[in-house]
């Protein structure tokens, strides 16, 4: 799950973090897709695990984590959350990403 935090503000100021990351994997970083450019954006480590960027592109939202698996040696791999933060999101709410990291 990806939460928005409660620090967010509609179309100024995206704040996000990880939900339910635990296990295997450490996350190494964020990115989110902006369309407008075709292109992915790296988002700021803020502090632990959030996540956030200013003027976050218009529309529904897809990530991309950058993910290092532990009990593999240490394989970094990249996992894509499409569309996993609707169009007119809200500051304080979880969306589900429908992903299981293994």
């Amino acid at each position: 799950m990806v939460k928005v935090t409660e620090q967010s503000r509609f179309a100024e100021y995206l704040s996000v973090v990880l939900l339910y990351q635990g296990g295997q994997n450490d996350v190494l970083g964020i990115q989110i897709y902006d369309g407008s450019v075709k292109q992915w954006k790296d988002m700021r480590n803020a502090y632990g695990a959030v996540y956030d960027l200013p003027n976050p592109p218009k529309g529904t939202i897809s990530l991309r984590l950058k993910l290092k698996n532990i009990a593999s040696g240490g394989a970094v791999k990249l996992v894509k959350l499409d569309n996993v933060i609707p169009r007119f999101w809200k500051a304080g709410v979880a969306y589900d990403s429908k992903i299981k990291l293994a």
